[in-house]
């Protein structure tokens, strides 16, 4: 089961009585054993060389099949006969590129043939959790955690970002131990961001996937710039959270920018209203980020929804 966006459990992490805590473990003397992947290019490159990492590490894994033929792949998925799925490329691609959401099997036809040319192919159950968290390197040092939502679409893709948010002690103790097995990679990248995503449950966090690039809004000015030397939000108690529409070209001409304006004259940072879209909000207050983007998403999903919900082949 993936996140549900529209609960928007993200007040569980956007508790500024938790960056003292959060600070103390990050900073903590603590050192974990170094480990270095065999083939670090190769569970970079192919998630299901990763995905088989992972599990030889002890690490719990969506059920996962690998396949370069249509009868494979649908044979998998009526074995296992539940929805959803995700199926994908094996190769990585950066922001879920040629990732696609199956709810039921008579859309695996369709899905399969948008990305048979990415052969082999990988189908996946949803990993069972509480939210999803991302964890961004750079210079091998962690620099700030985000907690991500899932948009409700027939594409597997990023809805909203929130970010920095402080993990429980449990949590951050977790991610520290997967940072272990990831440490070369982080290290050798270099200026080149580093992110690995986890599950997170009340039992365990999970990491599930590894990419490497420049391609997050929030790394760069006036989206917050969280890479920049002085990270003045991780000690301001700001919170930042980054929506991410994708509009019909003509729906975008549609949106009333003004009226948007005006209804989050409060947290609003910046925004882009196009095809692709991005509004960012800031605030102190987590209970009124929260807010102003359930606003936004009332006023701007009903523009996604016939191009994201109704069912039609999927383009690349």
């Amino acid at each position: 089961m993936q996140n549900d966006s529209s609960k928007d459990p993200t007040t569980f992490f956007l508790s500024p009585e938790n960056l003292q805590q959060y600070n103390e473990i990050h900073d903590s003397a603590e050192t974990l054993p170094a480990f270095t992947p065999p083939h670090n290019q190769e569970i970079i490159a192919n998630r299901l060389a990763l995905r088989k990492f992972l599990s030889t590490q002890g690490y719990e894994q969506p059920d996962f099949f690998s396949g370069t033929n249509f009868s494979d792949i649908s044979a998998w998925a009526v074995r296992r006969n539940l929805f959803p799925l995700l199926l994908k490329s094996s190769k990585n691609e950066f922001n879920c590129k040629n990732s696609y959401v199956l709810r039921a099997f008579r859309e695996l036809p369709d899905f399969y043939s948008a990305i048979d040319s990415k052969l082999p192919l990988l189908i996946e159950s949803f990993f069972t959790a509480t939210t999803f968290i991302e964890s961004t390197y750079q210079h091998g040092q962690r620099i700030f955690i985000s907690q991500t939502g899932m948009h409700r679409s027939l594409k597997f893709r990023h809805h909203w970002r929130v970010f920095p948010v402080f993990p429980p002690a449990a949590c951050l103790k977790q991610i520290k131990k997967a940072e272990s097995h990831f440490s070369s990679i982080i290290k050798e990248a270099g200026h080149l961001p580093v992110r690995i995503t986890f599950a997170f449950t009340k039992s365990a966090t999970t990491p599930l996937s590894i990419n490497l690039g420049f391609n997050r809004l929030e790394y760069f000015a006036p989206w917050s710039g969280m890479l920049d030397e002085n990270k003045e939000s991780l000690n301001k108690k700001e919170f930042f959270k980054l929506l991410l529409y994708n509009f019909p070209r003509d729906n975008s001409k549609k949106i009333n920018k003004a009226e948007l304006q005006d209804m989050l004259k409060q947290t609003l940072q910046t925004m882009a209203i196009a095809p692709e879209s991005a509004i960012l909000l800031k605030s102190c207050n987590p209970g009124l980020l929260l807010e102003d983007a359930k606003k936004a998403d009332s006023i701007l999903i009903p523009f996604e929804t016939a191009q994201n919900l109704d069912y039609k082949k999927p383009e690349e």
